[in-house]
């Protein structure tokens, strides 16, 4: 099984979590691309100049043959994190063309909760399309709390 990890990559807070996903899928014995590994796109310390001018193109396309290679995908949502929505639209797209393709959504807003909550009163919303999308992507199962993320992993790679 190969692992897409889809995430923000803009700071040292997502950078952290990213590092708390691999080690659970590395943990797992299992094959994963995580974009901030590729070393190519992200060391702009040995990058020419040229290099970096076509960066949008490199990373487009590395990004997208991995994304199509995946068996799974995760995903750790940020609203903010345009690159990572943008694979996510990519993902929903390709599932209609395979739909052995797996994702998995984390979601770690602190806000959630299952108490009742009206009007301006809520205390936290997420984009109905977006969610539309997860729960399409995810059978139904929606976001995933961090902390469970092992045990998600562990149904899936044994086919439960």
């Amino acid at each position: 099984m190969f692992v897409y990890i889809a995430g923000d990559i803009m700071s040292t807070g997502s950078q952290h979590e990213l590092s708390v996903i691999e080690d659970v899928v590395k943990d797992l014995g299992l094959e994963y691309y995580s974009p901030i590994k590729n070393k190519g796109i992200n060391d702009k310390k040995n990058v020419t100049v040229k290099e970096n001018n076509a960066l949008a193109e490199r990373i487009l396309r590395e990004d997208t043959e991995r994304l199509k290679r995946a068996d799974l995908v995760i995903f750790n949502v940020k609203e903010f994190a345009i690159g990572t929505l943008v694979e996510l639209g990519q993902v929903l797209e390709m599932m209609e063309h395979d739909p052995a393709k797996r994702c998995v959504f984390l979601y770690d807003d602190i806000r959630r909760t299952t108490l009742p909550e009206i009007g301006d009163r809520r205390s936290w919303s997420i984009n109905q399309y977006l969610y539309g999308a997860v729960l399409k992507m995810s059978g139904g199962r929606g976001f995933v709390e961090p902390n469970e993320l092992r045990g998600v992993l562990e149904e899936i790679v044994s086919g439960r």
